[in-house]
């Protein structure tokens, strides 16, 4: 473990544990505050990472209609490989991936 880890005390509950097994020991929940270019890639990284839990997007300013257009038809860095849908339960709007 790193010089300054072992210092601060950090790892000491993963001792004695592979890297593989201490990822996940670490295992998150994450969530996404804006859905533009930078969102969708950490967004999409996230998804990725089997140690990281998707589960929430913040992005008040974008309607989630076009959030799933953004996601699903990224001409950069390639459509969704994923379903992806817009859930709505009264006045509120959830993307469902």
């Amino acid at each position: 473990q790193p010089p300054l880890a072992e210092y601060l005390g950090l790892f000491k509950h993963c001792r004695g544990r592979s890297p593989r097994s201490r990822a996940a020991a670490m295992a998150v929940k994450m969530g996404v505050n804006g859905f533009g270019r930078i969102g969708r890639l950490v967004f999409r990284a996230g998804i990725d990472n089997q140690s990281v839990t998707m589960v929430a997007i913040n992005d008040p300013f974008m309607d989630v209609e076009y959030m799933k257009y953004q996601l699903k038809y990224d001409s950069v860095h390639r459509a969704f490989p994923g379903t992806i849908e817009v859930k709505k339960e009264g006045d509120k709007e959830f993307l469902v991936v």
